[in-house]
């Protein structure tokens, strides 16, 4: 059984004139092919099906990108609007919408709990519990 690389996440990021693109996607399916024969001579299989490629810019350079896809070894990537890695969630304008979405429903979710239980617990317990809760997520 040889061993997988499960996901791969491509961050595409555009900014300044978008007329050379095509040679950045280029360069950047090449560089993919490599790593994908690395991977294959070590023994580690990629799947293709799990990675996802994020394109970041203005929604003005977006828009002139949105028909560009990634190919690795001729299967297309797909593409999406926002990713989560490691809990952070980007998004392709970068405007964290999303990301403080999911902070604030952690946040409610843990406050909630700890309203039930606001009277069995001691000031310096309370404490302890919203800073690990609350303020550790959010910081």
């Amino acid at each position: 059984m040889s061993p997988s690389a499960n996901e791969v996440s491509l961050f595409i990021i555009v900014y300044g004139p978008t007329n050379d693109a095509c040679s950045v996607i280029s360069r950047l399916e090449k560089d993919l092919s490599s790593v994908c024969e690395w991977l294959s001579s070590n023994y580690i299989k990629l799947n293709i099906n799990k990675c996802k490629t994020l394109v970041i810019g203005s929604p003005a350079n977006l828009t002139k990108v949105k028909d560009i896809n990634i190919k690795i070894n001729g299967t297309v990537v797909e593409r999406c609007s926002n990713l989560k890695i490691l809990g952070v969630i980007f998004d392709e304008n970068m405007s964290w919408k999303e990301h403080c979405k999911l902070i604030s429903k952690k946040c409610y979710a843990a406050f909630s709990k700890l309203y039930s239980i606001k009277n069995m617990l001691n000031e310096q317990n309370r404490t302890t519990l919203v800073n690990s809760l609350i303020f550790s997520p959010t910081n």
